[in-house]
């Protein structure tokens, strides 16, 4: 095999492997049937994996830990909390006026897997995720 045909079947590898870890269909599909006023936002670099993915959704809080863990996540222990406490971001790629989570992480679940890091919360009758890749 020539090495440009490897080199290609390599960026197509890459490639499929970088839209493999942006689930974000998974985290809008796995709200409840309940969930209103959903809005979602994502950033992704291009040819790098690297993206940020946010969502927010109005949701009643006895549906959180069963929607969380669902997607993955398990709640946040305060050991846990400080020691991602770096890499930890309730983000939205770009300024928009409705991303308004919370400055705290009480009560936050996590999922976090390489590169992978997502956070969500349900404050004040919304569902706040956001998922960067970096």
């Amino acid at each position: 095999m020539s090495l440009g045909r490897r080199v290609a079947l390599c960026v197509l590898g890459l490639a499929a492997a970088s839209c493999e870890r942006r689930p974000a269909r998974t985290y809008r599909s796995a709200l409840p049937a309940t969930a209103s006023d959903i809005r979602e936002r994502s950033y992704a670099d291009g040819f790098l994996p690297d993206h940020l993915y946010c969502l927010k959704a109005t949701m009643p809080a006895s549906e959180f830990p069963l929607y969380a863990a669902r997607v993955g996540l398990v709640p946040a222990t305060p050991a846990r909390l400080a020691e991602d406490d770096g890499w930890l971001q309730l983000a939205c790629p770009g300024p928009v006026e409705w991303w308004d989570p919370p400055q705290t992480y009480e009560g936050a679940w996590l999922r976090h897997e390489g590169d992978l890091w997502v956070v969500a919360l349900h404050h004040d009758g919304h569902l706040y995720l956001s998922s960067s890749d970096h």
